[in-house]
């Protein structure tokens, strides 16, 4: 019999130790002093359970008492409420953020959202204006971040093109049409500096891809007009063979089709004689 009651107990033990362990009890901001207003007033308190609905908290000396969420007209903490205002002050600032300072930004914004997670996780629904900023520092955050993205994607297709014109490679077919692939984009940002900071830097960086593809179709133009002039020579002089031809023909042939301007590709294009 007694060994039955005792498997009844610790079954009753176990039970109960389950129903508060799933339940949505906070203990993240326990033993914080919080000061909580009400309609006799404000008080400063310790926290020690915070639920959905309600909070209990420890009175000097002691004391524990329960009060309902819907009963508190305001709560704050000077330490967690300093940290609000200089994370809203944080987010004040954003729209005079400059290109060069994004990267910066996006680093306290990192620290920012790390303090208000913080505050939110120990007070919650007590305080939430931390929730509450915190929906709109991380979408900040991220706006960012895709700025930063965009103009490394935007160099990086930038230079695939410069590269290719450096070393004579043949162009893509379709290089002119990255100079304006990223022009939604750019009309999408939010921050007005940084939009026109970076379409400057962008606008200058194609500028200079497009210096680079001209002097790349000048030298591929020299190119084919030499080997015309060789094949000419030889035909003057009679000593074109047919292995001088294939090679000539396919040199030809490769200079012309790395050609990016496609007018003077035109112009350059000749068919091979059967």
């Amino acid at each position: 019999m007694s060994e039955d009651l005792n498997r009844w107990r610790l079954t009753l033990i176990f039970l109960g130790f389950l129903t508060l362990s799933l339940s949505p009890v906070s203990f993240a901001g326990e033993g914080l002093v919080v000061r909580i207003v009400l309609e006799s007033g404000p008080q400063d308190l310790e926290i020690h359970r915070l639920y959905p609905d309600r909070v209990i908290v420890i009175k000097e000396g002691g004391a524990r008492v329960q009060l309902e969420r819907k009963d508190i007209l305001k709560a704050g903490n000077p330490e967690a409420d300093g940290r609000i205002k200089a994370a809203q002050g944080v987010l004040s600032h954003l729209p005079n953020l400059s290109f060069p300072g994004i990267e910066n930004q996006i680093s306290e914004l990192n620290h920012t959202i790390a303090e208000m997670e913080e505050i939110h996780l120990n007070y919650d629904w007590l305080i939430p204006q931390a929730s509450e900023t915190l929906s709109l520092l991380k979408p900040a955050k991220k706006d960012l971040e895709g700025i930063i993205n965009l103009s490394q994607t935007a160099e990086n297709r930038y230079k695939n093109i410069s590269l290719k014109a450096e070393s004579d490679d043949s162009l893509p077919q379709e290089w002119k049409q990255i100079g304006t692939e990223f022009d939604a984009e750019l009309s999408s940002i939010n921050y007005p500096r940084i939009k026109e900071e970076l379409s400057e830097k962008l606008r200058t960086r194609w500028r200079e891809v497009e210096e680079e593809v001209d002097q790349h179709d000048s030298r591929m133009k020299s190119r084919f007009e030499e080997i015309v002039r060789k094949v000419s020579e030889k035909i003057s002089q009679e000593t074109l063979t047919r292995k001088d031809w294939d090679s000539h023909s396919s040199s030809a042939r490769a200079a012309v089709s790395s050609v990016g301007d496609p007018k003077l590709k035109e112009t350059l294009l000749v068919p091979r004689p059967g």
